[in-house]
């Protein structure tokens, strides 16, 4: 046989399951001869409750090229009938193993009875579970035979093109239930027609990315343009897609397609046109520079700063969590290095807020009511604050020249004497305490004030008190990381970047920052192998037992009955290991 009598052509949009159910009749064969015909190596045995996969990933039950060359049609023809397209357009190279498409995907057959009467043959998108009616006649999608209610398989055992292949009733005799075919289910049809049309191109890779990588990063620019998502719901989603953006994941996954599209259809942009979207340069190496501090993001808020609105003046401190008095919590805590303001990041919140008063309180309430001249008890009774705070606010901004050193409530040197500023530093530098530089120099109160709040002095008080931890050697923070993962294997714990760094009480950044990163990804592939090898060992020991005992009483055994006792379906069972399914198989 090295050709087939007759070679109907495919008609439009039609499955893969539907052709061979259509080619094997006007053959004169049952679907599941032509089928066998044409098994791939190693395949499994045509059975119709895994038809489903020809039109998924084909290529593990039926060779398509041996398939086109007996139909005498050009190579990839066949592809078009299927879901490969679906996999193509994302990038997906390991199909079967692939979860892009799981749960949106119907494995019995759906009909409209009235296409069945014009045309004896099913489409493919009929197969998708968000796609309810028939674009054609306005009707529903119907899931089982209208005389016995069952369902359909892709391919029966016997029986033809739209009949029941269990009471071979016709399927246009079912009840036609009208469906309003309205803008959002021609929406849902228009994004599958795009991702199933194999003349189309995809995403474009970007330079040097792979496809997965370029989608993400398009995702990621949709995000940050559209409105319409909140902060909790990107939060959510986020981190997953700029880990698929960095190829930074332990095991190569994909973006499941249901996230690509609620993502779209919220932000209302057709997939087709999100394939064409233009990222900027600066955009996309914004994403991928995985080692961007936290603190290089944010700007000093002082307005007299020099680093006002400008990134890369800001030092971080520490990242530990603290609680004010309302019960606000605070965990990442940062100074300017030219005003020497201190600023801090809420949890789980991205505004940057000043740790003191200098900002609101000086510059924006006591400054404009300085004109005034009014006397310290004067404004202590009209911002209803205590007089040393507004003392220490007026010094403030006088010491920093950003107020005239005249007219003032407060009694202050006119100018600083540089060999008193040189010895605080000193000071600071031995870590004296600020009480006791003001005991050894003999200053006033409201003297030491104007030097000790000075900007380069605080600068230089700041960079003193900075935790030893940020300073840890890089053999003190191996050493760290060591014992966290191995407290979290020794009990059992999966090994993420947010346990290690929740065990070791320090911020995610922070092991970016030391480098950490690939360890801790190599210590997850190790756990996860590890976890892969006992699972197999358990399966198969649990397998070898379930056998023995039917054959300890005399009972036949069947592959299926194995998957049964087991409580795995086949899928189950080959991730475990795809060599684990083949050695079930009884002689």
């Amino acid at each position: 046989m090295h050709s087939l009598l007759f070679n109907p052509k495919p008609q439009e949009f039609e499955s893969l399951t539907s052709y061979i159910c259509r080619v094997a009749e006007e053959n004169l064969v049952s679907s599941h001869e032509l089928w066998r015909f044409f098994l791939n190596t190693n395949a499994k045995y045509p059975q119709s409750d895994i038809s489903s996969f020809l039109d998924n990933f084909p290529f593990t039950s039926i060779d398509l090229r041996k398939f086109e060359n007996f139909l005498q049609f050009s190579i990839g023809t066949l592809d078009s009938l299927t879901f490969l397209p679906v996999y193509s357009k994302l990038g997906v190279k390991c199909i079967p193993k692939s979860k892009v498409l799981s749960g949106l995907l119907d494995k019995k057959r759906r009909f409209c009875p009235l296409c069945l009467s014009e045309k004896r043959s099913y489409k493919i998108y009929w197969q998708v579970r968000e796609i309810n009616c028939c674009d054609v006649h306005g009707i529903k999608l119907l899931g089982e035979c209208w005389a016995c209610h069952r369902e359909i398989p892709m391919i029966p055992n016997q029986g033809l093109n739209g009949f029941c292949p269990f009471c071979q009733s016709s399927l246009v005799g079912a009840n036609c239930i009208p469906y309003l075919f309205d803008h959002h289910e021609a929406r849902i049809l228009k994004d599958w027609m795009y991702l199933l049309n194999s003349n189309v191109q995809g995403i474009r890779a970007l330079e040097g990315l792979t496809i997965q990588q370029s989608i993400a990063i398009q995702i990621l620019y949709v995000l940050a343009k559209s409105p319409v998502f909140l902060e909790e719901e990107k939060r959510s989603i986020v981190p997953t897609i700029l880990q698929t953006a960095r190829n930074s994941k332990v095991q190569l996954t994909y973006l499941h397609l249901d996230t690509i599209l609620s993502i779209l259809r919220k932000a209302n942009v057709l997939i087709d046109s999100f394939a064409n979207i233009t990222v900027p340069t600066q955009f996309i190496a914004h994403i991928l520079n995985e080692k961007i501090r936290l603190v290089d993001r944010y700007a000093c808020l002082s307005p007299w700063c020099k680093g006002h609105s400008k990134s890369g003046t800001l030092e971080r401190t520490s990242t530990s969590t603290k609680v004010r008095i309302d019960g606000s919590k605070y965990n990442y805590y940062m100074y300017c290095t030219e005003c020497g303001l201190e600023f801090c990041l809420r949890v789980n919140e991205h505004n940057l807020t000043e740790r003191g008063y200098f900002i609101d309180f000086a510059f924006k309430i006591v400054r404009p009511l300085l004109a005034e001249e009014p006397t310290l008890k004067q404004l202590a009774c009209k911002l209803a604050s205590s007089e040393d705070k507004i003392r220490r606010a007026i010094i403030f901004l006088a010491a920093n020249k950003i107020i005239e050193n005249r007219n003032l409530p407060v009694t202050i040197p006119q100018r600083h004497n540089s060999e008193i500023t040189k010895r605080i530093i000193d000071e600071i530098g031995k870590g004296t305490p600020a009480k006791k530089i003001r005991e050894k120099l003999n200053l006033g109160y409201n003297e030491f004030l104007c030097y000790w709040l000075l900007s380069k002095v605080r600068v230089c008080y700041l960079r003193s008190i900075i935790p030893t931890g940020s300073r840890s050697s890089n053999i003190e923070r191996k050493q760290s990381l060591d014992y966290a993962i191995g407290s979290l294997k020794e009990a059992g714990i999966s090994i993420t970047i947010k346990r290690v760094s929740d065990f070791l009480n320090i911020c995610p950044e922070t092991l970016r920052l030391w480098g950490l990163l690939p360890q801790i990804n190599e210590a997850k592939k190790e756990q996860l192998l590890y976890k892969k090898t006992l699972e197999k060992k358990i399966l198969m020991d649990r397998a070898v037992s379930i056998i023995e005992d039917f054959s300890s009483k005399d009972s036949n055994i069947t592959v299926e009955d194995i998957y049964k006792v087991l409580g795995y379906g086949r899928t189950g069972v080959c991730q475990v290991s795809c060599r684990l399914t083949p050695k079930l198989y009884i002689s």
